[in-house]
């Protein structure tokens, strides 16, 4: 945390905006890991300013998307819910696949959270098939078991278990 707290008074010193972006984003990061939400929030939202002056849209997108977990985690659904709806204009704007797939998994944890299991069933479905488009085993399986937990959850056992076992095989 000094370590990013310096580099971003060099960044600043230097008017680096994209690199002060940067250290922005990367301290709400690591305060939000250590449970420190409101400076993480702080961070971000100023990470999002700079990135939204410099016009740069691939990391705004992921800025917004990590503005949605964090509202998740503060149990603020309202508010997650429209920086996942943003984050995913931009991930979609800018052609980056991969993001826009964690933001619609994410998302569709959150639907599901919610409660609303059709929504949630959807964004996983697209989420999971972005993943196996770009490669990323590690995200498709990881919703792969949360569409077993929706499938599970609207009374379809089948697709349930079938979703848990690919789950598991990847």
């Amino acid at each position: 945390l000094r370590r990013g707290e310096a580099a971003l008074a060099i960044h600043r010193q230097q008017h680096n905006r994209h690199a002060e972006a940067v250290a922005l984003g990367n301290q709400g990061i690591i305060l939000r890991r250590s449970g420190r939400m409101e400076e993480a929030k702080k961070m971000y939202e100023a990470s999002l300013q700079a990135n939204r002056a410099i016009g740069n849209r691939r990391l705004e997108g992921a800025i917004l998307g990590n503005l949605g977990t964090l509202h998740v985690a503060a149990e603020e659904y309202d508010l997650a819910t429209s920086y996942y709806e943003q984050a995913l204009v931009v991930h979609r704007e800018v052609g980056n696949k991969h993001y826009e797939g964690v933001v619609l998994g994410n998302f569709g944890e959150l639907l599901f959270r919610m409660g609303n299991y059709g929504g949630a069933r959807v964004r996983l479905g697209v989420a999971i098939e972005v993943a196996a488009a770009v490669k990323d085993r590690i995200m498709e399986g990881s919703f792969l078991a949360v569409m077993g937990q929706v499938l599970d959850a609207l009374g379809d056992i089948e697709g349930a278990d079938a979703s848990f076992v690919e789950a598991e095989r990847i």
